[in-house]
């Protein structure tokens, strides 16, 4: 296993493990799932957010450069 996966695994671990006394049943069973659900929005966060970033900045530079064709986009 990656350090990653190690690491989810153990957040998850002990998230579960406070909540699992206040939880009910069905969510103490699945708490693990809720954990993982939100740690791969974040992930996709993370991800879509740099993409956006990688796109915006040369599209950005090639609009400063009033001369060309990309500043007419």
């Amino acid at each position: 296993m990656s350090w990653w996966t190690e690491a989810k695994i153990a957040a998850s671990d002990g998230v579960c493990a406070l909540v699992d006394p206040l939880a009910p049943p069905l969510f103490s069973k699945y708490c693990w799932r809720f954990i993982e659900g939100g740690i791969v929005t974040i992930e996709l966060l993370a991800l879509c957010t740099l993409f956006g970033f990688l796109i915006a900045v040369p599209r950005a530079l090639l609009r400063v450069d009033v001369g060309g064709v990309a500043g007419r986009l």
